[in-house]
C-alpha cells in the first residue's frame, strides 16, 4: 500500500488544490477533515470552483450536523459513509466525512474510490478506567489475550458477541463501555482496524485497592488500503506523533512525499512572537490552579490591551476559558482546533494560550510503541498552536499587516519563531514580556492515590514484606518476654 503525503507549507493551498485536482480528474473521492465546520466550508468551496469549470461532480457533505447532512435524521454517520458505495457505483463524487467518522467506517467496499486526508487525524484513543467492583462483568463479556510487555488484547466472548451497544447505553453504570466493545467487536470481524488494548494481565487485577487501569486503541492506515488512492494533506508530516507511531505499527505501508506546491508571492511581513514565561512550561494542570490564574489573569489584561478587538482571535483549554475571558473578549474567543480553515484571515492578533502535555496514561502508550514525551508535545500541542496561529493574516499573500502572536512559554515560542524563520518572506521578532508573575515551583496538579496494575502489585508485596518483618518482629518479641525470670 502507498501513501502519498503532501507537506507543502501552511498557507500553500493544499486543500485548495486537492479539491481542484478531484474536479478535474474526475472519479469518486472521500475527504476527511478535523472539524464539523470545515465540511460546511469545503462543501461552499467545492461548489464554488465547480461553478468555474465543465465537471460537475455530486457532492455529498455527512456529518451529525443536520446543516451539513444529506441524509435523513437519525441515519447514523457511519452508516451514510459506508452506504457510499452501494449510492454511488460510478460517476464523479466528492464527498466530506470527519476524522473520527473514518476510525469506525468499513472500507472494503470502496475499491476505486480516492481518499485524502486533510490535515493529520488522531489516531489514539486512550482511556483510564477505575473498576474495583466489576471483575464478573469484564470476565462475562471480556478476555484477555497477551501481547506485549504489560499490554493485553482485549477481545469479546460469547457473551459479549451477542452485547448489543444499545444494551450499554441503558446501563448508567456500564454507557464509557460502549466505545471499548465496539472497538473489540469492529476488530475481530475486522470491519475496523483499532486494536484494543489494556495493561491487565487478567481481570483480577482491577480489584486491588486504587487501582486505575488503560485502554487505548490504534488507528491503522492500512485500514484505507481498498481505495484506489491515498493521500495526507499534512504540513511537517513526518515529523508528526501519528506518523511516527504509523511507521512502527504499519510497516507494509510505503509513504511518498509529494513534490510540494510552487510558493506563492508572499508580501514580506513582521511576525511579533511574545511570551510569558522562562522557567515553568504550559501545562493544563496547573492553568487549573489558583497560582496558575494568577498567571492567566495579567497575561489576559496584557493581550486585550496590546490588540485591537475587532483584529484578535483567541484560544486556550477549555477548564481556563472562564479565567481569560474575564480580560479577552468573550466574542472573539475560538476552539483550539482551527487547522484548514481560512474564515479568520482578516485577524491579525492570535492568542494561544494552551497546554497538552501528555498525561500518565498517555506516557504507558507512548513507551509501548516506543515514543518520547518530545514527539507527543511536538504534535499535540506545538502544532496545534502553530495550526492556530497560522489561521490569521498570515495566510493572505497579498498582505503585509505585521501579525501578533502570543504563547504562555519560551519551548512555545520558539517552535512558532522556528516555522516562520523558515520562510524568507517574513521578519522575525521575538521576545519575553515580563509580567512579574508570581513564582510557582512547587509541586503542581491534584494529589493522586491512584496505582497501574504495576504499582498495585509492588505495593502489595512490599506491604507484605512490611506485614512479615513485622509478625516476625513481635514473635521474637513475645519469645524474649517468654524466656525473660
Amino acid at each position: 500500500m502507498k501513501i502519498i503525503v503532501d507537506e507543502s507549507a501552511v498557507g500553500s493551498g493544499k486543500t485548495y488544490n486537492a479539491l481542484k485536482t478531484a474536479i478535474r480528474s474526475g472519479g469518486r473521492w472521500l475527504f476527511a477533515v478535523e472539524r464539523i465546520e470545515s465540511i460546511v466550508e469545503l462543501t461552499a468551496l467545492t461548489k464554488t470552483l465547480i461553478g468555474k469549470s465543465f465537471a460537475r461532480p455530486v457532492v455529498v457533505p455527512i456529518s451529525s450536523s443536520n446543516a451539513a447532512s444529506t441524509e435523513k435524521r437519525g441515519d447514523s454517520v457511519r452508516v451514510q459513509i459506508e452506504a457510499l458505495p452501494d449510492q454511488y457505483q460510478a460517476g464523479n463524487v466528492i464527498a466530506f466525512c470527519t476524522h473520527e467518522a473514518i476510525l469506525k467506517c468499513d472500507f472494503h467496499k470502496f475499491t476505486g474510490w480516492n481518499f485524502v486526508c486533510d490535515e493529520v487525524p488522531t489516531i489514539l484513543h486512550i482511556d483510564k478506567m477505575q473498576t474495583k467492583l466489576d471483575r464478573p462483568f469484564f470476565e462475562k463479556y471480556f478476555e484477555l489475550e497477551h501481547v506485549l510487555g504489560d499490554w493485553s488484547l482485549i477481545k469479546p466472548t460469547e457473551a459479549g458477541r451477542l452485547l448489543d451497544g444499545s444494551d450499554l447505553a441503558q446501563c448508567d453504570s456500564h454507557a464509557r463501555l460502549r466505545k471499548l466493545h465496539e472497538t473489540a467487536i469492529g476488530f475481530e470481524a475486522q470491519t475496523i482496524s483499532q486494536a484494543p488494548l489494556c495493561n491487565l494481565k487478567n481481570w483480577s487485577q482491577m480489584e486491588s485497592d486504587n487501582v486505575v487501569w488503560v485502554w487505548w486503541s490504534q488507528f491503522s492506515f492500512a485500514h484505507l488500503s481498498p481505495f484506489a488512492s491515498v493521500t495526507v494533506l499534512a504540513s511537517r508530516f513526518y515529523e508528526s506523533f501519528p506518523y511516527r507511531v504509523a511507521k512502527g505499527w504499519n510497516r507494509e505501508i510505503i509513504w511518498k512525499k509529494a513534490a510540494p506546491l510552487p510558493s506563492r508571492p508572499f508580501a514580506g511581513r513582521k511576525v511579533s512572537i511574545r511570551y510569558f514565561s522562562k522557567k515553568r512550561v504550559a501545562a493544563k494542570s496547573f492553568f487549573e490552579l489558583d497560582n496558575g490564574h494568577r498567571h492567566l489573569k495579567p497575561i489576559a489584561e496584557y493581550i486585550a490591551k496590546s490588540c485591537p478587538t475587532n483584529r484578535l482571535i483567541w484560544s486556550c483549554n477549555e477548564t481556563s476559558r472562564k479565567v481569560l475571558q474575564t480580560h479577552l473578549p468573550k466574542g472573539n474567543h475560538v476552539s483550539p482546533r482551527q487547522a484548514g480553515t481560512s474564515l479568520l484571515m482578516t485577524n491579525t492578533c492570535a492568542a494561544m494560550i494552551y497546554a497538552a502535555k501528555p498525561s500518565r496514561e498517555v506516557l504507558m502508550v507512548l513507551k509501548a510503541v516506543g515514543l518520547k514525551t518530545e514527539d507527543w508535545v511536538r504534535t499535540v500541542e506545538h502544532e496545534t498552536i502553530l495550526q492556530f496561529v497560522s489561521r490569521t493574516s498570515v495566510r493572505d499573500a497579498n498582505s503585509s499587516e505585521d501579525v501578533w502572536i502570543y504563547v504562555y512559554d519560551e519551548k512555545q515560542a520558539n517552535s512558532v519563531a522556528e516555522f516562520f524563520n523558515s520562510h524568507s518572506h517574513y521578519t522575525v521578532d521575538l521576545d519575553f514580556v515580563d509580567l512579574g508573575l508570581p513564582d510557582s515551583t512547587g509541586c503542581v496538579g491534584r494529589p493522586r492515590n491512584q496505582h497501574s496494575p504495576e504499582e498495585a502489585e509492588l505495593h502489595k508485596i512490599a506491604h507484605n514484606k512490611k506485614r512479615a518483618q513485622q509478625q516476625r518482629a513481635r514473635r521474637a518479641a513475645l519469645k524474649s518476654s517468654e524466656a525473660s525470670p
